[in-house]
């Protein structure tokens, strides 16, 4: 069981020059949380940045990795480890994700910046547009051409990672936009 507590719509996360507005959730994985989200533009304060907030919040097994009533994320001493594993992952990915930003800027959507705050780290990601594939596998049944040419797509989108030497290892249909 998940016992992770999602950031409440409409929460408001501080960050320096930055209050982002918490949206909705749009799914999670085993390190982290991910919301849609929006913030003041810095010169028309009247228009809206749409981004994506990446919450770094492992899933903890037996519920050692909590958010308390401030919205902070609490481990027990017995789940320190195991957020420390899945926040060195998620500084890596960062790093790797910037770096292949900067290698192939046409491979994969922006990173735009990485905050502390509430005892954990978020990522703020630009919305590249497009429906993930577990959104359009709600709506349709593929073709079995139409899945080999989906599938070629999305192992063209992983050389980029692959000619840096790694591994993506959280490849899952609402990871992949369309």
């Amino acid at each position: 069981m998940d016992f992770r507590q999602a950031l409440a719509k409409g929460s408001i996360l501080s960050f320096p020059g930055i209050r982002c507005e918490v949206g909705e959730e749009l799914g999670r994985g085993s390190n982290a949380i991910v919301y849609e989200g929006a913030y003041a533009d810095a010169y028309q304060p009247a228009e809206k940045h749409r981004v994506l907030i990446k919450e770094l919040f492992p899933f903890h097994r037996e519920g050692g990795i909590t958010r308390d009533e401030t919205g902070m994320i609490t481990c027990a001493e017995e789940a320190r480890p195991a957020f420390e594993t899945h926040r060195h992952s998620f500084e890596t990915g960062n790093r790797v994700h910037l770096r292949l930003l900067r290698d192939a800027p046409d491979a994969l959507g922006g990173n735009l910046n990485t905050f502390e705050a509430n005892g954990t780290l978020y990522t703020l990601l630009a919305v590249s547009g497009g429906v993930s594939l577990a959104e359009r596998l709600r709506g349709e049944t593929p073709t079995l051409r139409q899945a080999a040419v989906r599938m070629l797509r999305i192992l063209e989108a992983l050389m980029a990672f692959h000619h840096q030497g790694l591994l993506h290892l959280d490849i899952a249909p609402d990871n992949i936009l369309l």
